[in-house]
């Protein structure tokens, strides 16, 4: 009866070829996992960075005489227009201006006036808060001021109306002007012998259909959303 001999030389070779494709498969086993994971990175960044930008889907307008593009919510209605020729009225001159409201849904408004000699209004109103707000570039103010007329020593109102932008900070509680002003940029008061030629005034202020406390104020998404708005704008030129 004969033996079985083993090959150890051949068992050698199988055994080789088994760690090859063992070796195979874990390699393409590995890529397919990486590419995997690598596409799942990819996607992740390319979502974080659609949903950190508060201003996907809005719209842009532009003030045509001061130059200042500027983003909004594409539900929000505007309407306005932008005026070339200089006119007076009220010892105020309007050497070329831009006139634009932006409604929200819930009925609230925020005004874009550009072009004017005059500031605003004389009557006064409470001064809630005074913030810095960065806007064309610059420092400005964002005031937020009650509805109702305020003169020092009245009783406090508790309601807000209105926020305005401002070239300067005003102190909490204290009365100012209904509409505040910062300087133009780009439109300038022609000038005559009783009056220089000088930068004009821009006037931009949120109003509320109705007064609401300081508390839902801040909250508001309508006000959260004007903040936006003004912190999109900027100089074409």
């Amino acid at each position: 009866m004969g033996t079985f001999k083993r090959d150890n030389k051949g068992f050698g070779i199988v055994e080789l070829l088994l760690v090859i494709v063992i070796i195979v498969l874990l390699g393409v086993v590995g890529w397919f996992v990486y590419k995997n994971h690598n596409k799942t990175t990819i996607t992740k960044a390319a979502t974080n960075t659609t949903t950190s930008n508060p201003y996907q889907g809005w719209k842009t307008g532009t003030l045509k005489y001061d130059q200042i593009t500027y983003k909004y919510p594409p539900a929000w209605i505007l309407t306005g227009s932008s005026t070339a020729s200089p006119q007076s009225s009220n010892g105020c001159v309007y050497p070329g201006t831009d006139s634009y409201t932006l409604t929200s849904p819930s009925g609230n408004t925020l005004s874009f006036r550009t072009g004017f000699s005059c500031g605003g209004g004389a009557s006064g109103v409470y001064d809630f808060s005074s913030s810095p707000i960065s806007l064309l570039g610059q420092t400005l103010y964002l005031d937020i001021l009650s509805s109702s007329s305020y003169s020092e020593g009245d009783t406090a109102p508790s309601q807000v109306g209105q926020a305005t932008i401002s070239n300067s900070t005003y102190s909490n509680g204290s009365a100012v002007g209904a509409l505040q002003s910062f300087t133009d940029k780009n439109i300038f008061i022609p000038g005559n012998t009783s009056s220089p030629s000088g930068p004009a005034s821009d006037i931009f202020n949120f109003w509320l259909k109705q007064p609401e406390p300081l508390s839902n104020f801040n909250s508001d998404p309508d006000f959260l959303a004007t903040k936006l708005i003004f912190e999109s704008m900027k100089y074409t030129n």
